[in-house]
């Protein structure tokens, strides 16, 4: 006996494949499940995406810092300077502080005994040996000091005085005396002479004459 094949096309016959192999290409919604390799590179796209997004956010971060230094940079610069200058003020005024005891105690007089126009008590005990061609002398101050504002006398207007004029009366009255002469500079008196300020200079004046024995210009500022 012998058989025949035949195509099983031409006889119009379907060969159905399993249900399970069916199936296992096919994932849940009717969509064509992705191989392995596929979602790993996937995978590995989506981490490089967020990673570039991350460093370009780190990035408008740096920047904006970088922008608000650049912007801040000059205050801080000039709040330092200050904070600098204020710390060398308390330091020469601790200083000049300091060096008061010791000056005072070469005071010879009483501030509260001299009276202008007068001539102030042991004058000549004090003056007797006095040269005042010594103190004679009209220079600019080396540092300059901040001490209120300066009101002249009334009808009055600033000129420049030198040693040796005669300072009216108006200008050397004890509202222009400059009794703590140590803090700005100034060195002691002499017997029977204060210092005065006449805007921002320093004239050393004879209380009963107003003699200038010595001008120091731009002591103020």
């Amino acid at each position: 006996m012998k058989w025949l094949f035949i195509p099983a096309a031409v006889l119009g016959l379907a060969i159905v494949a399993p249900a399970s192999a069916a199936s296992s290409s096919m994932v849940a919604g009717g969509q064509v499940a992705q191989p392995p390799l596929v979602v790993a590179q996937a995978d590995r796209d989506r981490d490089k995406d967020r990673d570039r997004d991350k460093n370009h956010r780190g990035q408008g971060v740096q920047q904006q810092q970088r922008q608000r230094q650049q912007i801040h940079q000059p205050q801080q610069q000039q709040y330092q300077q200050q904070q600098q200058f204020q710390q060398r003020q308390r330091q020469q005024y601790q200083q000049q502080r300091q060096r008061v005891p010791l000056i005072q105690q070469h005071q010879r007089y009483d501030w509260r005994q001299y009276q202008p126009g007068h001539r102030p008590p042991q004058w000549d005990h004090y003056n007797r040996n006095f040269n005042r061609n010594q103190w004679q002398q009209n220079y600019r101050a080396q540092q300059r000091f901040h001490w209120g504002t300066y009101h002249r006398p009334s009808g009055w207007f600033y000129r420049r005085w030198a040693f040796g004029m005669i300072l009216p009366t108006l200008f050397w009255t004890r509202d222009y005396w400059i009794t703590s002469y140590w803090l700005y500079d100034l060195p002691a008196p002499p017997y029977g002479y204060v210092w005065v300020r006449y805007g921002d200079d320093a004239l050393l004046v004879d209380v009963e004459t107003g003699y200038i024995l010595r001008v120091i210009y731009g002591v103020y500022d």
